[in-house]
């Protein structure tokens, strides 16, 4: 399933505030690589 807008938003607000891969995975019940991989589409990684 992809990740809506706020979805995205609220992801960098927490990749920000220093949530790591693991964390953010869990909070949207996703694989820790989707989420690295959306990381790296916003340059967080």
């Amino acid at each position: 399933m992809k990740m809506v807008p706020e979805e995205d938003a609220e992801l960098k607000l927490m990749r920000a505030n220093g949530i790591g891969t693991q964390k953010l995975a869990e909070h949207f019940l996703r694989q820790p690589s989707a989420i690295s991989s959306r990381l790296n589409k916003f340059d967080l990684e």
